[in-house]
């Protein structure tokens, strides 16, 4: 908060998968929830954009401040978080609960340093009062603001906004939601993956974690022979290393989607570069989607969920 107070803040701003960045809160969320016997929803809107640019950390840092404030005074039902775009490029997020509400004297100082409801809320819930007033302070940082609609005993909706302009750090695919009550299997697909990398270790490391969930897996140590595998094996997914020799991923990316046959193959690069403009030079060269190195199964998971769908959850 003092860095804020004294203006030592600055927004990281680069692209971002907000539907990623939601999963995230979801599992981090998740336990305090079950604690309490209460259930947390996350719901957006089907126009919303699966990518933004903006400063992913300090957005995720208001929604935890707020929802864990929504899972504070909520002893029963439970926290529904809606995300929705508004115009000017702005997004909004509401976060409801069903908890003990807060009467009208005190909503005005809800914002402020070191300030909650009444003495007798912090004895009883504790906290320091700083929450609020940091999610208010990072709000009006990139360019919003926020609110709260409450009445006592029926609970509250904390809302505010954020302006952020639409992203391109990956393609735009509308990825569905995992189903964790009936989630198929991408044995029963059949699916074939190329792997195109010049060291034997992440070729090697990447062909088992695919393998695990079904995968049937070519190899290629560099772009030319990843040409000539494309021309004797039907292909669902390339996974493309940018830096080898002979031929690079990026020159690699462009012949494949150059050809009318191969045009819409999901090309996902590899690479240990990410930095916003190594980013853009894969999506420049033609790559789909981005895997930072050193590749976890979670990242695996979520791309695979975006190219496939509901079914891309890796095992």
């Amino acid at each position: 908060f003092s860095k804020l107070a004294a203006e030592g803040i600055t927004l990281d701003i680069h692209s971002f998968s907000i539907i990623a960045l939601l999963k995230e809160l979801e599992s981090l969320m998740s336990h305090k929830v079950e604690a309490k016997g209460i259930k947390l929803q996350i719901k957006r809107s089907p126009d919303l954009a699966n990518n933004y640019r903006g400063d992913a950390i300090r957005l995720k840092q208001i929604l935890i401040n707020l929802i864990n404030n929504a899972i504070k005074f909520t002893h029963k039902g439970g926290i529904i978080v809606t995300i929705s775009p508004e115009k000017y490029n702005y997004v909004k997020f509401n976060i409801s609960d069903t908890g003990i509400g807060i009467d009208d004297e005190h909503k005005p100082r809800l914002f402020q340093r070191f300030e909650q409801a009444d003495s007798s809320t912090t004895r009883k819930f504790g906290g320091t009062g700083l929450g609020l007033s940091i999610c208010k302070s990072l709000t009006e940082l990139m360019g919003g603001e926020i609110g709260v609609d409450s009445t006592v005993g029926q609970g509250a909706t904390f809302w505010f906004t954020v302006k952020l302009e639409e992203g391109t750090l990956v393609a735009n695919k509308e990825p569905l939601p995992a189903c964790k009550d009936d989630k198929q299997s991408l044995h029963s697909k059949n699916l074939v993956a190329l792997i195109v990398d010049d060291n034997p270790v992440n070729l090697k490391l990447t062909s088992l974690i695919l393998k695990k969930s079904g995968f049937l897996i070519h190899l290629a140590e560099n772009g030319l022979v990843a040409l000539e595998l494309l021309k004797q094996h039907s292909v669902d997914v390339v996974f493309m290393d940018c830096l080898m020799p002979e031929m690079d991923g990026f020159e690699a990316s462009k012949e494949i989607h150059k050809n009318p046959q191969w045009k819409n193959l999901p090309i996902v690069a590899l690479t240990a570069n990410s930095m916003e403009e190594d980013k853009q030079k894969c999506l420049d060269a033609g790559m789909n989607f981005f895997l930072s190195k050193p590749i976890n199964k979670n990242d695996f998971s979520f791309i695979l969920s975006q190219i496939f769908g509901n079914e891309g959850g890796l095992e």
